[in-house]
């Protein structure tokens, strides 16, 4: 099946797709409107390569661009779905907020990721950059930071606000925890130790996985949090290296599995998980799952959701 994302289409349109270096190899393929678009059941002996794609409307005809078909023996399963800072533009929630992780809990996706940095004094501060509204958390008290806004109005959260409602939130959905690189390797243990005692006196180890940047906040995360998943995010280390230190995942940038998609089979045959991260654009969600990735992680949840769920339904029906 193959689903075309978009708006305007119409019942009886049929998409036209022409192998660009062999116009003889063209298909006609009837459409059925979708939530997102439309899909159509791809015909038997169509090839990997590149298509141009048109739609057809009685008549006239209008050419979208070029698609790259790959063509599989087995359909995968689709790739588990991370909210990127949380659900966050999905309404007017703003990153990293209290209404943004509520969101993603609400949409049962797999994960809802979040930064987590500590004051000078060892307050955990969920925020993505380095600053707040020009405060320097890492360099400032808690005072100093805890009454600044997000853009949404609400107060900047604690990691503990977040533990909190993670306590009584009935949703399956994971929250991962990114350290963010604090100054020195020592910094990085201290406060990913302070993370790990947080979650645990929470109550909630078996609702939260860990990610940096940091290798030593990785290294201290395995150790501290043995049986969690820890994934490393900055690249450039083969899987087999981080399995000796303890680490259960790779959750690299897209562009790193493309230059070594050999990589996600390594991590699969040594026991770790793989994720790539910013994943917005369905195609590259639809090329990350054929490679085999277990998550994606994306700032649009809902989009990826749907590829999961078409993923999911065409493993199962071999189609």
């Amino acid at each position: 099946m193959y689903q075309l994302v978009g708006t305007g289409f119409k019942e009886g349109d049929v998409l036209r797709l022409q192998l660009k270096y062999n116009a003889s190899k063209t298909y006609d393929l009837p459409c059925t409107l979708t939530q997102m678009g439309v899909a159509a059941q791809m015909p038997e002996g169509i090839e990997t390569g590149s298509y141009r794609l048109t739609v057809v409307r009685g008549g006239e005809s209008q050419l979208i661009g070029l698609t790259n078909l790959v063509v599989m023996d087995q359909i995968p399963a689709g790739a588990q779905v991370i909210a990127h800072r949380g659900a966050w533009n999905t309404t007017n929630a703003s990153q990293n907020s209290v209404a943004s992780l509520k969101n993603a809990l609400a949409m049962n996706v797999y994960g809802s990721e979040t930064d987590v940095w500590s004051t000078s004094d060892g307050h955990l501060m969920i925020n993505h950059d380095a600053t707040i509204n020009g405060i320097n958390i890492e360099n400032s008290t808690y005072a100093q930071v805890k009454d600044q806004k997000l853009k949404n109005g609400e107060t900047i959260p604690q990691l503990q606000d977040f533990l909190n409602i993670l306590k009584t939130s009935t949703s399956p959905t994971k929250l991962v925890l990114e350290l963010k690189e604090h100054s020195t390797d020592s910094r990085n243990e201290e406060v990913a130790k302070a993370v790990v005692a947080a979650v645990k006196a929470a109550g909630v180890q078996d609702k939260v996985e860990y990610i940096s940047f940091s290798l030593a906040g990785c290294k201290t995360f395995a150790k501290e949090a043995a049986g969690t998943r820890v994934a490393y995010l900055k690249g450039g280390v083969a899987p087999a290296e981080l399995h000796q230190y303890g680490l259960t995942g790779i959750d690299y940038n897209i562009a790193e599995f493309r230059d070594h998609p050999e990589w996600v089979k390594q991590a699969h045959d040594l026991g770790m998980s793989t994720n790539v991260w910013t994943v917005d654009a369905t195609k590259d969600m639809a090329a990350m799952t054929n490679l085999g990735i277990d998550f994606i992680s994306t700032n649009k949840p809902t989009e990826a959701t749907v590829i999961k769920t078409y993923y999911d339904e065409a493993s199962k029906s071999g189609k």
